[in-house]
């Protein structure tokens, strides 16, 4: 009984102590992701230089405080999805489905500002064809809001099925693949924002 208890101890400090790589595919399609977004991001820069009247006159019609709530939002976010691993590696379930739903919840209120923008937006008679500005706009931040719906249903899944930590060793895994692609969700919005908001 003695041997068995050292050896969860044992099993639970190496699992505090390895760092949150993930998998090989969650680093794969992470990095896909970016080249994609970096290729986008080339272009919408290289249109801003060909127009640069048109982007700047068009960028003065966004509204920062809305990019800038949804920024704290993502990033609060992001540090709840932070503690949900590290209670995982402690074998803590209650403490992983409380953190993820703080992320959650932080999540859907990234949506919820994200379509009141938009609704505030379309309403005072911009869409996608007002120009090239607005439809990088609206096409980057709409696959981004995707990302967003993404990364929330990955996290759903693990905080229904927290019971699984104990049980299955994979678990930990997938939540850190979870994590990982939530922080680069979270990344890919600050560029976004500068590029769109501020810059």
């Amino acid at each position: 009984m003695e041997d068995g208890s050292t050896d969860e101890r044992e099993d639970l400090a190496r699992k505090n102590t390895r760092p949150a790589t993930g998998s090989e595919g969650i680093w794969i399609f992470v990095l896909m992701d970016m080249i994609v977004f970096a290729l986008i991001f080339l272009v919408f820069t290289s249109e801003r230089v060909r127009q640069y009247e048109v982007y700047r006159e068009s960028h003065q019609h966004l509204n920062v405080v809305f990019g800038f709530v949804n920024t704290l939002i993502l990033l609060t976010s992001s540090l709840f999805v932070v503690q949900a691993v590290q209670a995982a590696r402690r074998g803590d379930a209650r403490q992983v489905s409380s953190r993820l739903t703080a992320a959650l919840l932080l999540g859907l209120a990234f949506c919820v500002d994200k379509a009141v923008e938009y609704s505030v937006t379309i309403g005072s008679g911009i869409g996608i064809a007002t120009s090239s500005f607005f439809t990088f706009y609206f096409a980057v931040t709409f696959i981004h809001l995707a990302h967003v719906l993404a990364g929330m249903s990955f996290m759903y899944f693990f905080q229904r099925n927290r019971d699984r930590l104990a049980s299955d060793d994979g678990y930990l895994t997938g939540l850190e693949n979870v994590g990982i692609f939530w922080h680069f969700v979270d990344l890919l919005w600050i560029f976004i924002y500068s590029l769109l908001y501020l810059i």
